[in-house]
């Protein structure tokens, strides 16, 4: 009988760039990092065991403060999972425990204040820059100066900015105050990062796929670069990802035979548990 070599779990944790994995190794009972794909920043959610009530009192943490966090096994690689600021803290009795949830965009920007304002006769890639430089974020990847007539923004930067991925067809990921933006269709099409065989994952797995609340129907816009103008489209979904419109419209009244495709994203999503 071959017998399985059972992998030990491993991390780091850096509290405001100082190393607390071995003092905050003894009370972690649980941590989870949420690797958002579009348009939220990523989460690090932290339980501690608290007998003691040390955490709840002089070990309390700092609202705000950087966690820098790693996750991998012994003696081998570790994942960044990025710096995150702490947003949220949640005491609890019987059992006493401490919740710590951390976001990597942060609590110190101006991100969740709603803005109004508009843009008049700009680029999507100005009007991107423009807020991005607002927030003190940079901008990676490739996006297209697609003329826009007037956009108005009545909501907060972050949701302002992914309105705009979302409707132009690009995935925006935000991590460590930085705007990566890839044009979906091009994402779609790549070729998968890695592969994960389910006897990889000790503790199980389980994947869902949304069928009920799926939206009835989906808008998009989209550039057309071998006519130079913007086309919209739209499309009724039932439980497929990817549909494709027959009835699509260009800003101008020029006629076009340009059918978008439209992705829907987290339909299908799931949770890997590994120890």
């Amino acid at each position: 009988m071959r017998c399985q070599v059972i992998k030990t779990p491993a991390f780091t944790l850096l509290y405001d760039n100082k190393n607390a994995t071995i003092d905050i190794a003894e009370y972690m009972t649980d941590a989870r990092y949420t690797d958002h794909l579009t348009g939220t920043a990523d989460e690090l959610d932290i339980t501690l065991s608290d007998p003691k009530r040390r955490w709840m009192d002089i070990w309390y943490p700092n609202k705000g403060a950087t966690l820098k966090f790693s996750i991998g096994y012994e003696g081998g690689d570790m994942l960044d999972c990025g710096t995150f600021e702490i947003d949220e803290i949640t005491v609890n009795d019987s059992p006493n425990t401490v919740q710590i949830r951390a976001l990597s965009a942060g609590v110190n920007t101006p991100l969740r204040t709603k803005q109004y304002r508009a843009f008049d006769d700009q680029t999507l890639d100005q009007v991107i820059k423009k807020v991005a430089d607002d927030l003190g974020f940079s901008i990676e990847g490739k996006i297209e100066p697609l003329p826009i007539e007037r956009i108005t923004q009545q909501e907060t930067d972050l949701a302002f900015i992914k309105r705009l991925a979302e409707d132009y067809g690009y995935i925006v990921k935000i991590r460590n105050k930085r705007l990566i933006f890839s044009h979906a269709e091009t994402l779609k099409m790549a070729s998968s990062v890695t592969t994960i065989d389910r006897t990889d994952v000790m503790r199980g797995w389980n994947m869902r796929e949304q069928i009920r609340d799926v939206p009835k129907e989906t808008n998009v816009t989209k550039h057309n670069p071998k006519r130079k103008n913007t086309v919209k489209g739209s499309a009724k979904h039932k439980t497929k990802t990817i549909r494709k419109s027959s009835n699509t419209k260009t800003k101008t009244k020029t006629k076009s035979k340009a059918k978008p495709k439209l992705v829907v994203y987290d339909i299908q999503d799931g949770k890997l548990t590994k120890s």
